[in-house]
């Protein structure tokens, strides 16, 4: 019925959903007016990512439901509580200018490489590519102090690179919002609106396979050593920005 109800709506948001009205009780949310419907009360719920609760509005009432403006207003301080980022001069705010090539060899003037007979080698400075192959990626995924990791990387043909708003893409964005979150992920991108590719960092192979942006093009495995790739939490929020041609789910000044 939920699945169906989605559907009908083209809903393609999460649905909070109690059918059997088993959670009910346990949030003391019965309406207690309507004894045929056996209904909720209208509550709005505002939740962190960590799904903790921020704040609740009940809506008995129509007057007691948030208006446009206080959903705006408590998501601004929730969002000034997560993020060290949020204005152009807040601490911890960053031009994206972090390269990431795939290469036969290690260039002299990288930052970072792993080893191997495929060489990925990063760059943390630098407003323009600092080699041919270079793309930009989300600068907190590379970390001297990393880690070894594993990684499935998609690297597609510039003659080939889908746009951002590439009903493909978009999906696997939203995908990488859900199920079990990587070490770190980063699209890859060349200039403001084509997907130039994607890095998910694992610490087993095992969850290679969760990666959401294969269905773009075939990944290539590497097995990366300590020394390049770092962490970074998973993204949350909409998937539909493209944050001004800088890798996503970095949002620094581009």
């Amino acid at each position: 019925m939920n699945g169906a109800f989605r559907a009908g709506l083209d809903a393609r948001w999460t649905f909070l959903s109690d059918e059997d009205r088993t959670a009910l009780n346990e949030l003391d949310l019965r309406e207690v007016t309507d004894t045929i419907h056996d209904p909720y009360l209208p509550t709005v719920w505002l939740l962190a990512p960590d799904l903790t609760v921020h704040r609740w509005w009940m809506g008995y009432w129509y007057w007691g439901r948030p208006t446009l403006d206080e959903l705006r207003f408590e998501l601004r301080a929730l969002t000034r509580g997560l993020r060290k980022d949020l204005g152009p001069t807040a601490p911890g705010r960053q031009a994206v200018n972090a390269w990431l090539a795939l290469l036969g060899e290690r260039p002299h003037d990288a930052d970072l490489a792993s080893a191997g007979g495929r060489v990925l080698a990063g760059w943390r400075s630098g407003r323009e590519a600092p080699h041919p192959e270079a793309r930009r990626v989300d600068p907190r995924l590379l970390d001297p102090d990393g880690a070894g990791a594993w990684v499935s990387l998609v690297w597609p043909d510039r003659a080939v690179m889908p746009l951002f708003d590439d009903g493909a893409v978009l999906q696997a964005r939203r995908a990488a919002q859900h199920g079990v979150a990587p070490r770190a992920v980063s699209t890859l991108v060349v200039d403001s609106t084509h997907f130039a590719g994607s890095i998910w960092v694992v610490d087993h192979p095992g969850a290679l396979d969760d990666d959401p942006f294969r269905r773009l093009g075939t990944p290539l495995v590497l097995e990366v050593g300590a020394g390049l790739l770092g962490s970074a939490p998973r993204p949350y929020g909409p998937a539909l920005e493209r944050y001004s041609g800088a890798p996503w789910p970095w949002d620094g000044a581009s």
